[in-house]
């Protein structure tokens, strides 16, 4: 502007000036268009685009609150299951001490009916009533003092052969 009154040589407190009056116009003309230009350009693509971060923005807090929501029902699910794999392993734990102890149940089982059957073959047939009697009962008797170490756990099996044993005797 200052070039403009430097150039045309007029002076600025002169109001009638028409020239001055067009020019001052055409220049406050070509600020709005600019900022109309500017506005259209740049501002409104920038509120389209903030809007559509905001929406992303509101959908992206929904969806972490979903995951948080299913990341704390997958905790409970997992110590559940935790749970009932710790329940397993115990009982498993006490399956393969059962199954050991009948194991080894039926080792001095086999070994008493051995001791029967050696000294029932030694005496014979032919053996008087009393001795075999005294071998039944000292039979019985191993049978009852195993059956006794080995009644505080799950043998079920182990009373089956004892009767059986003992019917055929």
């Amino acid at each position: 502007m200052i070039d403009y009154f430097y150039k045309s040589k007029k002076d600025p407190a002169d109001l009638n000036d028409e020239l001055l009056k067009k020019e001052l116009s055409s220049g406050v003309s070509r600020i709005l268009d600019f900022i109309r230009k500017q506005e259209s350009d740049l501002l409104a693509p920038m509120f389209r685009l903030s809007d559509e971060v905001s929406n992303l923005l509101k959908l992206d807090v929904t969806l972490t609150n979903k995951i948080l929501e299913n990341q704390y029902n997958l905790g409970a699910i997992s110590n559940e299951h935790k749970n009932k794999l710790i329940d397993q392993t115990k009982l498993l734990e006490q399956l393969v001490i059962g199954l050991s102890s009948k194991q080894q149940l039926k080792k001095e089982f086999r070994k008493i009916l051995a001791h029967y059957i050696s000294n029932r073959e030694a005496l014979g047939w032919h053996s008087s009533t009393p001795k075999k009697e005294e071998l039944v009962q000292k039979v019985r008797f191993a049978l009852d003092q195993l059956h006794a170490v080995k009644r505080n756990q799950d043998v079920c099996f182990f009373n089956v052969f004892v009767f059986s044993f003992l019917y055929i005797l």
